[in-house]
């Protein structure tokens, strides 16, 4: 022979087997370099099973598989997101004041657009936090008070006073003898007694003249 080493494929084998790895979780990468791994990683293939390849046939393909793993980028974690508008969808907001469901809906619909920003990379994670903290403060800011409530509340309120307060004036009429302790029940009866005394006294008078 012509003396010719085959290359060291150890290292484009490990590459290969790190891209071949990535491919079932596509839909996490974004999209914007995803065509060139699936490339790279098809040229390292055929290289690895070429069975003459030399050095400088595995270099250039390990090179650019590499980089074409280091190109990928995660999508931003959304996972949490897709969840609280899911929750947030589904609020009755019926009973809650205008401006705390302005504040909500506003919230709300950020939160939408950000979910179907496919551009959004796991370097723009901030912002899809901060999406998910603006629609959670929103939610917890929904505030009773709506105009389903302010309706009955005046009805609420009127009911108990009306019909209490001829209960309240009744009662200390029909209940004065009971109420108080002994001496004042007995200054009652001796009031009661002196006076039907002096009506007695005046009538037996006037009987006599």
């Amino acid at each position: 022979g012509l003396g010719l080493v085959q290359g060291d494929k150890t290292m484009l084998e490990q590459l290969i087997n790190k891209a071949d790895g990535m491919i079932p979780d596509e839909d996490k990468y974004m999209p914007d370099h995803w065509q060139e791994l699936v490339d790279a990683l098809a040229a390292a293939k055929d290289v690895m099973a070429d069975g003459d390849a030399m050095e400088e046939d595995i270099q250039p393909v390990a090179e650019a598989l590499l980089n074409a793993i280091l190109a990928q980028r995660f999508k931003a974690d959304k996972s949490i997101l897709d969840d609280l508008i899911n929750k947030a969808e589904g609020i009755n907001l019926d009973g809650y004041t205008a401006e705390s469901v302005a504040t909500f809906r506003t919230a709300l619909a950020n939160a939408q657009a950000v979910m179907a920003d496919n551009s959004l990379s796991e370097d723009d994670q901030a912002t899809v936090d901060d999406a998910v903290a603006a629609l959670t403060a929103a939610m917890d800011g929904l505030t009773a008070g709506g105009a389903p409530e302010t309706t009955d509340k005046p009805e609420a309120t009127d009911k108990p006073e009306t019909s209490q307060k001829p209960e309240a004036t009744q009662k200390p009429e029909n209940k004065v003898p009971q109420t108080g302790d002994n001496s004042g029940l007995m200054l009652w009866l001796t009031a009661g007694l002196a006076s039907l005394g002096g009506a007695v006294s005046v009538f037996l008078k006037k009987k006599r003249q």
